[in-house]
């Protein structure tokens, strides 16, 4: 798997919300606890669910020696702890799950279709991290309304590639 190759994502459309960014999806007042009292069905899903399975980071960092960035070398300074983690960084998303997933919801449109969604365990291999495994991940059941895609990043607009 090429990490470097972009993948492009075409927009949502008809009856699919997609609400992003993090802290605003609460103040927006949609949150799952929300969405269950008025009886929608929904899912909640977020960029960190599609972080590179632990044996992929290292991939990435083997084949990227001397990029700081995918050698989890430049982080935050409050974030001590991970300095030798990558996680979190650009690159460090599945970027085929993360666009299969999505697709896939927007897919869920009558009763009865069920698909489960992707889960990133931190705690896992020392806080490092790794995805959880498929058997707990949860299950959704269509058709859903909004579907609740939070993350950080998420609106930041890439480079141009020269």
């Amino acid at each position: 798997m090429s990490h470097a190759t972009p993948t492009v994502v075409s927009s949502v459309q008809e009856l699919y919300e997609f609400a992003c960014s993090g802290p605003l999806v609460e103040k927006l007042g949609l949150t799952p606890k929300i969405i269950a009292v008025v009886k929608m069905k929904s899912a909640t899903i977020s960029i960190d669910d599609f972080y590179l399975t632990v044996e992929d980071q290292a991939e990435l960092q083997e084949e990227n020696s001397g990029n700081a960035l995918l050698e989890g070398l430049v982080l935050s300074i409050f974030v001590n702890f991970c300095l030798h983690y990558l996680r979190g960084n650009a690159g460090s998303h599945d970027l085929h799950l993360s666009v299969e997933t999505l697709m896939d919801l927007c897919r869920l449109t009558k009763e009865g279709m069920k698909m489960k969604l992707s889960r990133y365990n931190k705690s896992a291999f020392g806080g490092r991290g790794d995805r959880s495994d498929p058997s707990t991940w949860p299950e959704v059941e269509g058709p859903l309304a909004p579907i609740l895609f939070e993350g950080w990043c998420l609106v930041l607009n890439p480079l141009k590639w020269k």
